[in-house]
């Protein structure tokens, strides 16, 4: 009989891997392809009004699952895992850096999405409210005392090298 876990249970570790590689690229391909409908039917700030709506409650989803799945307390370290496995930052390359029992920052240094509009001709995405949104309802799921800061982000100025940064912290510090 065929089923889905069947199937997984047939895979080698590398196809696993794989497998998993392109189950976070058709998330990102299902969310490139909704903003672009979005923002040529009814204007990128319907667009972008709707991705952090969107997509913060699916950051709230992954942080939960994701603790629940993995068995994650409500560390700073805890969540840095969380975010290694969802696919938050996964359409992103990235550097999870300064990770201490008080706070965490990822620092996005190619961003494929953006680099893709400047491709096709468009301008940035201002993306900072959904990245509010989604990463800082993600920490709140792993830890609700978890506070969020964007360093940076578009629709900000950023060198080439660095496309957005982000800081969790435990409130009060």
């Amino acid at each position: 009989m065929l089923s889905l876990k069947n199937e997984l249970e047939k895979l080698s570790r590398e196809d696993m891997v794989r497998y998993i590689g392109e189950l976070h690229k058709f998330f990102w391909n299902i969310q490139g392809n909704w903003m672009q409908f979005v923002s040529e039917k009814y204007g990128t700030e319907a667009a972008r009004e709707g991705d952090a709506r969107v997509f913060g409650r699916n950051g709230e989803v992954q942080g939960w699952l994701l603790k629940k799945l993995f068995g994650l307390g409500g560390s700073v370290e805890d969540l840095g895992r969380a975010l290694v496995f969802s696919t938050m930052l996964s359409n992103v390359e990235y550097e999870i850096s300064e990770v201490s029992d008080r706070h965490i920052r990822a620092r996005v240094t190619k961003c494929h999405m953006q680099l893709g509009r400047r491709k096709s001709g468009l301008p940035e995405l201002p993306c900072k409210e959904a990245g509010l949104e989604a990463l800082g309802r993600f920490g709140r799921a792993v830890n609700p005392d978890l506070e969020i800061e964007c360093i940076i982000c578009p629709p900000d100025e950023h060198p080439e090298d660095l496309w957005c940064e982000w800081e969790w912290r435990i409130k009060g510090v």
